[in-house]
């Protein structure tokens, strides 16, 4: 087996020296590529770092809430994040994994998440802006929307508005999300 000098020098890590250079003092490059060769190289399993979206999703089950499916929507882990006094204005980003509990595990078949400004204005109504992510388990968008919903204190809606958003926002929005959730 021949093995490259590039080979060799990502080998050396591997060796006890503590760095390169008393390693070619005191042992010849053609010694030391010989030793190399009759060397099995070290079996390892590559195992990638987990993405950002792994690790929010991972966080679900740990942290989160797991609600059974009321017949109108399905299982899921539920993790909320409320900044303020829910009577007052606040703040509210919500991260929902849904699917189905089946042979003692869940099996994840789609994940919401939802960032929203609570306002009261002067009628005593609420303004709620709101951004609804859906994607699939992977993390990739399947729909993205800006809302704003005004209702009573009491949750009758009263109006609802939707807003076409540049791709530009919507990837704003998102990665300002992800980023909350990985960080929570």
């Amino acid at each position: 087996m021949k093995i490259s000098l590039a080979a060799l020098l990502l080998a050396l890590p591997l060796c006890p020296r503590a760095s390169a250079a008393p390693f070619f003092a005191e042992v010849d490059a053609a010694r030391a590529l010989k030793q190399f060769e009759a060397a099995p190289m070290p079996a390892f399993k590559f195992v990638p770092a987990p993405t950002p979206w792994q690790q929010i999703l991972a966080k679900a089950p740990l942290i989160g809430t797991f609600k059974p499916s009321d017949g109108m929507l399905p299982d899921g882990y539920w993790l909320e994040d409320i900044r303020g006094a829910r009577e007052n204005d606040h703040d509210a980003d919500y991260l929902n994994i849904w699917g189905h509990q089946a042979f003692g595990q869940f099996h994840p078949a789609y994940i919401t998440m939802v960032s929203e400004q609570w306002r009261l204005d002067s009628e005593q109504h609420w303004r709620i802006s709101q951004w609804l992510f859906t994607c699939r388990n992977d993390g990739s968008v399947i729909n993205a929307s800006a809302r704003l919903i005004i209702e009573t204190t009491d949750g009758t809606v009263l109006d609802l508005q939707s807003f076409r958003k540049t791709p530009e926002e919507i990837q704003a929005q998102w990665a300002l999300l992800t980023a909350h959730w990985q960080n929570f």
